[in-house]
């Protein structure tokens, strides 16, 4: 059934300018219009925009584009089919929360982060549905030697469908669609610091200034994260076991400190000048989200092993099979972990995330 009938509606509504007049000053209704008509093609290019601007101009985009990708997510995906739908809803996630500062709050009403809790929750779901493919360890093309457990791909399907319907409900209202076209043009709005999304507003010390580019406020939010995330760097070099879940969080604080930065190239084309990005410390601080992300997906493959072993009424086949595949996959993240240290220190990664911190302050 498809959830999404009144798409075009959304759609049309996204691209438009509906009912700006009522809610905000004429002046930003002109203000806006200027803005959509001058996207990347005309005068004022993204990174030339303030950082209002820029949250209007970017995130009514990728909720249209976000709709369209849900479409194609129906009973019959499968779980390696959702990669590019669950980063396309942690990107527009990340936007809500690289722009909480450009949206009100009203009262105890506070729309913006009721908005990234649904993100949040599809977010979460997707992941733990491609999960199932993640674990695999193996190509999609040799699936066929791999097979998915069906009844566990239903199940978790299941659950992303019921997101899929909740988001229509809620992204898609009238009221919420209205709300994030119209960030705030005169302020920054005043937060909490426990509201703050963790890896981007709340571990640094500044809030974006109204009167800068969007451009130049993200560059220095880059610059602080990865000075920020030098902190974590020793405690990672302490740990000699990976595998204790409660020994993993500053592995998991690196790595996802250092991973926002490079979101926010990603997200915003040409953010980064060419000395920065073309940089030997680019491409090694890069090459260390990437390791650490490799490792990461083999240590949820075991803790899915292990939560099998968990389960009741298990034959005594299947008990030993899994106890089998947990001590070979505990034997394979020792034995990475330990190589990969080795290449942290050998590389210098704390240099290199300095000098690329330095890089972005200066541009």
């Amino acid at each position: 059934m498809k959830i999404f009938k009144k798409r075009k509606f959304f759609l049309a509504l996204l691209t438009g300018t509906f009912l700006m007049g009522s809610f905000q000053s004429e002046a930003f209704s002109n203000e806006f219009n200027y803005i959509a008509q001058n996207k990347v093609e005309g005068t004022l290019l993204k990174s030339e925009m303030k950082y209002h601007e820029l949250a209007a101009h970017i995130i009514p985009s990728n909720i249209d584009d976000l709709t369209l990708e849900l479409e194609a997510f129906t009973e019959d995906t499968l779980p390696h089919e959702a990669k590019l739908l669950r980063k396309s809803v942690g990107k527009l996630r990340s936007y809500l929360e690289l722009f909480i500062f450009a949206y009100p709050t009203y009262g105890g009403e506070d729309p913006l982060r009721k908005a990234r809790k649904v993100l949040d929750s599809g977010y979460e779901g997707l992941g733990n549905f491609k999960d199932l493919f993640d674990i695999k360890g193996v190509s999609v093309s040799s699936l066929d030697k791999s097979p998915y457990d069906m009844k566990e791909v239903s199940k978790r399907r299941n659950i992303a469908l019921k997101w899929k319907e909740k988001y229509a409900k809620k992204i898609l209202s009238l009221k919420t669609l209205h709300y994030l076209k119209n960030p705030i043009p005169s302020y920054i709005e005043d937060r909490k610091e426990k509201h703050l999304p963790k890896y981007y507003w709340r571990i640094v010390d500044f809030e974006p200034q109204i009167e800068e580019t969007a451009y130049s406020n993200f560059l220095l939010l880059g610059a602080d994260l990865l000075e920020e995330s030098l902190a974590d760097y020793p405690e990672v070099l302490k740990i000699d076991e990976i595998i204790p879940y409660e020994n993993q969080e500053a592995f998991h604080d690196l790595r996802k400190k250092v991973r926002s930065v490079l979101k926010l190239k990603s997200y915003f084309k040409g953010l980064w000048p060419k000395s920065c990005s073309e940089s030997n410390e680019a491409a090694l601080t890069k090459k260390m989200v990437s390791k650490f992300g490799d490792l990461n997906d083999k240590l949820v493959a075991l803790k899915n092993l292990e939560e099998q072993l968990d389960k009741r009424r298990l034959g005594a086949t299947k008990k030993k099979e899994l106890q089998k595949a947990i001590k070979a996959k505990t034997t394979l993240i020792d034995s990475e972990w330990l190589t990969l240290k080795k290449w942290i220190k050998a590389n210098l990664i704390d240099s290199q995330i300095e000098g690329l911190s330095e890089c972005l302050r200066e541009s």
